[in-house]
């Protein structure tokens, strides 16, 4: 048998968590004669490869390894390499043991010999791969993996390297690859043929998880091979590539096409995605530029293109900021903490644990620095007097090696030099010496000027917050923002490019970028608009819905005619949305929905839910709910679950009038009806309300809203933006937690 069949399900494998750990080797194998398959050449029978000689060698080195001595079997190896030499066999199968046992080098080694002799044999480069792997060289060991596969003669693929793929997909995954750890985890699943769990999981969360931006949750297909094209039999090699897990080759064929048939857009783009593919950022980079910009390609694909294209592109960053740390040495630290404590300018924080620098003691106190006096009446609180932290002090006792000292940390921008100037004049007469400055991180410009952070005094309603939240949102966007320098658009801002055509691509895809941040949850459509009103960008044309739009990118689905598809076209649009959470879309779905009042596809009450969702207040929340109940009684459904997620709705609002009947109408009507007894014990587990889970009996009692910053109200996931009720609750106002939609049956 061959070295595939030996080690099929036997190599390294990689958790979700991309910590490396093994299995056993060879374990479950029955012993193997000279009629066999030769390890190391698939195409040979043992006794005209390797020799007969070796089977009894073999046959121990697997009899030990089954029984989990790996040790004995790698020693057993070396002494047949002694007596009859460094056979290809023995070869593999001691590098294939010491990958699995994790010993890299001598792995290397023994690969490399084998290789010596068989420089283009799929199994030994296969095993470079691994080895790449196993030290951390990704972009490596999808060099050599391709090597592998161009190796491989014959129609079969050796199973065995479908894990090979499925840990390079890992591994690109975790280094942020993520079209490239897509192709790769998804040509794992096709070598296998049959389905995976653990990979479809990983697939499916790359869909639908919030730190995936929603320009990459798409599949990037290659287009279908045009018919009559000059070049087809050439594109169709590229398929055939692709088929067989031939990234590199199928570039190849695309570059050879473009070659002589230059600025195909179909073509570029098959570049940009097979580059991709393989996590070769720089080409990918240029590939989708250039896709971005020839002729044929519509300003909204273009644009998509090169936000896909600043994803990977890090010189297109704003400027950075960094994160320091200022000591000043200070003498008397009793008079430094009543200062500290007595400042309206410095809020108390939680105690720290231990030292942050893990230079000594824990700090004696800690405050988050105010740009202002905090504010102590919710009732006086307004946009233009709320705080804002803009820096953290730590008040540090006198130690065995060192005098007392203050530890400022703050961002090196204009907040730099306005706290500096508070501590001198706080604890000038305490401070001592020079102040010592220490780079503790980096942010980029863009972060610092959206990840803002608000002290809020107790009492501050949702309403109150919300619309702070709003109006600021739109001050940034509009005012602020504009403002940014980016390296991009020539290291100017976006006022300053406004009207150059050579970087209005670059300009409506840093746009593109924010209106889809999170989703698009926190910012509408209409502050997109103002946006691109005030840089003078026009707004995209409305696609006539076809083919693969329909269910492929989410960005162009934003642009469908929705008026235009039929019921069948909404529901697969509506199902796509839904996998990868695309609100815009979603929002604009619903409402063609309701206006068709003899669609039958998607229950009017659903519809009502999902618009509640995706409401602006929570009056407007409310009454979708309501319309949600009056449709599912009108057509005979189940209306409990809806006050289910009124009841959760009102609780993480901290809407706690009434709540009590609210529970008691679902215990005494409602509890029989499907799903709402499990979606009921769910919400009161969640607010810890009730004793147990058993028999819903009881009222509850008022329960705290949950902070969420940023997102919609979804009842599987976590409340609106809204205020701690404590009285020094800080709020991160710019900070956006998608969340998915639970939608009734």
């Amino acid at each position: 048998m061959s070295l595939e069949q030996l080690t099929e399900n036997n190599s390294l494998v990689f958790d979700t968590s991309y910590h490396r750990h093994v299995k056993p080797a060879l374990e479950h194998y029955m012993d193997i004669d000279i009629y066999q398959q030769c390890p190391c050449h698939a195409e040979k029978k043992i006794k005209f490869c390797c020799g007969k000689d070796v089977i009894g060698d073999l046959n121990e080195v697997l009899a030990k390894n089954k029984s989990g001595q790996s040790t004995a079997a790698l020693d057993q190896i070396d002494r047949a390499i002694k007596k009859s030499g460094p056979k290809d066999c023995l070869l593999t199968i001691q590098t294939h043991i010491l990958i699995t046992n994790g010993e890299i080098e001598k792995a290397r080694e023994s690969n490399e010999l084998f290789l010596k002799t068989n420089p283009k044999h799929s199994t030994g480069l296969h095993h470079r791969a691994l080895i790449f792997l196993a030290e951390g060289k990704t972009d490596e060991a999808v060099e050599a993996l391709q090597d592998a596969m161009d190796a491989i003669t014959g129609n079969e693929i050796p199973i065995s390297l479908a894990n090979a793929f499925r840990m390079v997909g890992v591994a690109l995954f975790s280094e942020g690859k993520t079209m490239a750890g897509r192709a790769h985890l998804k040509y794992a699943m096709v070598l296998k043929n049959e389905s995976d769990p653990e990979i479809g999981r990983m697939l499916q969360e790359s869909l639908a998880a919030p730190s995936t931006p929603l320009v990459l949750k798409q599949e990037f297909p290659l287009a279908p091979v045009p018919e009559g094209a000059e070049w087809e039999k050439r594109y169709v090699n590229t398929f055939r590539a692709l088929d067989r897990g031939q990234f590199r080759k199928g570039l190849k064929f695309l570059n050879k096409i473009d070659s002589e048939f230059p600025d195909l857009p179909i073509i570029a783009r098959g570049i940009a995605i097979v580059n991709s593919y393989l996590g070769r950022i720089d080409d990918q980079v240029e590939a989708w530029r250039r896709y971005s910009r020839l002729e044929g390609v519509s300003v909204l694909e273009g644009t998509e293109a090169e936000a896909i294209a600043q994803l990977f592109d890090t010189k297109a960053l704003a400027a950075t900021v960094a994160i320091v740390r200022h000591t000043y040495e200070v003498d008397g630290v009793e008079l430094v903490s009543e200062l500290a404590l007595s400042n309206s300018r410095l809020a108390n924080s939680e105690p720290m644990p231990a030292d942050p620098f893990d230079e000594g003691p824990a700090p004696r106190v800690n405050f988050l620095i105010l740009d202002r006096d905090a504010v102590t009446d919710a009732a006086e609180l307004t946009l233009e007097n709320v705080p804002s932290v803009i820096g953290e002090l730590l008040v540090f006792g006198k130690q065995t090696d060192r005098g007392a000292r203050l530890e400022v940390i703050t961002a090196k921008d204009s907040r730099l030099e306005k706290v500096n100037l508070f501590i001198t004049e706080l604890f000038g007469e305490s401070i001592s010496g020079d102040v010592a400055e220490q780079t503790i991180g980096e942010s980029t410009a863009m972060s610092e000027l959206l990840e803002w952070r608000w002290h809020l005094p107790e009492g501050v309603t949702r309403k109150q917050h919300s619309e702070m939240v709003e109006a600021h949102r739109e001050h940034l966007m509009v005012d602020e923002w504009p403002k940014l320098e980016f390296k991009i658009l020539g290291d100017r801002s976006a006022e300053d490019a406004k009207g150059d055509p050579e970087v209005e691509l670059a300009l409506r895809a840093l746009v593109l970028m924010l209106e889809n941040a999170s989703q698009g949850q926190g910012f509408n459509d209409g502050l997109g608009l103002k946006m691109r009103e005030k840089l003078g960008l026009s707004e995209y044309d409305r696609i006539t819905p076809e083919g693969d739009l329909l269910t492929g990118s989410p960005i162009l689905q934003q642009y469908l005619d929705f008026g235009g598809l039929s019921e069948a076209q909404l529901m697969s649009v509506q199902h796509s949305a839904m996998g990868v959470g695309n609100v815009r879309v979603l929002k604009q779905l619903v409402r063609e929905v309701l206006s068709r009042p003899d669609m039958e596809s998607m229950p009017r009450d659903v519809s009502y839910s999902m618009m509640a969702h995706f409401a602006d207040d929570d009056t407007e929340a409310l009454e979708f709910l309501e319309k949600a109940k009056e449709e599912a009684r009108k057509s005979g459904r189940s209306v409990g679950i809806y006050f289910v997620q009124e009841f959760e709705f009102k609780l993480m609002r901290g809407m706690t009038d009434q709540i009590t009947e609210l529970l008691q109408t679902i215990q005494m009507n409602h509890l029989n009806e499907p799903e709402v007894e499990y979606q009921l014990v769910r919400v009161l587990d969640r607010f810890g309300i009730g004793p147990d889970r058993g028999p819903i009996r009881g009222a509850p009692e008022a329960a705290p809203a949950e902070p969420n910053q940023g997102g919609i109200w979804t009842p599987d996931q976590g409340g609106a933006s809204q205020p701690e009720p404590a009285a020094n609750a800080d709020s991160a106002g710019g900070g956006e937690e998608s969340s998915g939609l639970w939608i009734p049956d």
